[in-house]
């Protein structure tokens, strides 16, 4: 059964935002979190910036 998010109480200040993953990558965030001992935040937030950094290396090329 999926979780219902009350999207009407969040605050519209909020920095934060939510990302909707599959079951399958959830779990793979999670042990390769464990695994390092940081936070699913700290992996996600950091893959994403190595991410952005090599598509923006890679669009300057062409």
């Amino acid at each position: 059964m999926s979780k219902q998010i009350n999207f009407k109480n969040k605050k519209k200040s909020s920095k934060t935002k939510l990302v909707r993953i599959n079951a399958g990558i959830h779990q793979l965030v999670k042990i390769e979190a464990a695994r390092r001992g940081e936070s699913i935040r700290n992996l996600v937030e950091s893959g994403l910036a190595e991410v952005l950094a090599i598509t923006q290396r890679y669009t300057k090329q062409l």
